[in-house]
């Protein structure tokens, strides 16, 4: 859409204006997964693999995805929920009941759409770590996540997103979307940066069409 807007607004005697917010970092996704592993830097390839290998040489671990409303929906929801909030205090304060409430019905929601997933990495028996992200057309598009503390020194998340990208891959996605925000793990997974701008069209100072 930019720089369209801007562009056609004064034809039409409008004025745009143009901020940029922050990025969504997109990850172009290859072939094959070796294929992404050489796109990676020498270092980033090599924790990758080094965390992965760590986590595949304990016992009683699995991972898996719930992308359906089938009778487990409820307690994975509540599942996300709650290792989200264990994630971080700024995410224990943002999820009030209010928020939950909204989650549990808006996951419930997509996963009967059969657009949003839920995946979880278990060590021991316990959830380790969680992403809810949304399956839609040639991409993957990751929204939120949630770690274990006692488990963080095992890099869980890491190592759950990383069979995530695989998966994709595997099923011919084009992209993996990390969303807004340039948080560092997203570059070190491969990710680019795509620039979001807000563009408000306004004729004589009064706003017409603010765009996002």
């Amino acid at each position: 859409m930019y720089p369209l807007w801007p562009n056609l607004a004064p034809a039409y005697g409008l004025m745009a204006q143009v901020e940029r917010l922050t990025v969504c970092p997109v990850l172009q996704l290859p072939a094959t997964w070796e294929a992404y592993l050489r796109m990676l830097d020498g270092k980033d390839r090599h924790e990758l693999r080094r965390k992965m290998r760590r986590v595949e040489a304990l016992e009683n671990t699995r991972w898996y995805i719930l992308q359906e409303e089938g009778p487990d929906a409820g307690e994975a929801i509540e599942a996300f929920l709650d290792l989200m909030a264990a994630s971080s205090p700024a995410k224990a304060d943002f999820l009030s009941e209010r928020m939950r409430a909204f989650f549990r019905q808006a996951i419930r929601y997509g996963l009967r759409e059969g657009w949003a997933r839920l995946s979880f990495m278990e060590i021991e028996g316990k959830k380790a770590a969680t992403y809810l992200d949304f399956d839609y057309r040639d991409r993957i598009w990751l929204y939120n996540a949630g770690l274990h503390p006692h488990f963080a020194g095992l890099s869980p998340g890491i190592v759950l997103l990383a069979y995530l990208i695989r998966q994709a891959i595997e099923r011919g996605k084009r992209a993996f979307d990390f969303l807004r925000g340039d948080e560092p793990y997203k570059f070190r997974f491969g990710a680019r940066e795509v620039p979001l701008y807000r563009i408000v069209i306004s004729r004589e100072g009064k706003a017409v069409c603010p765009l996002p």
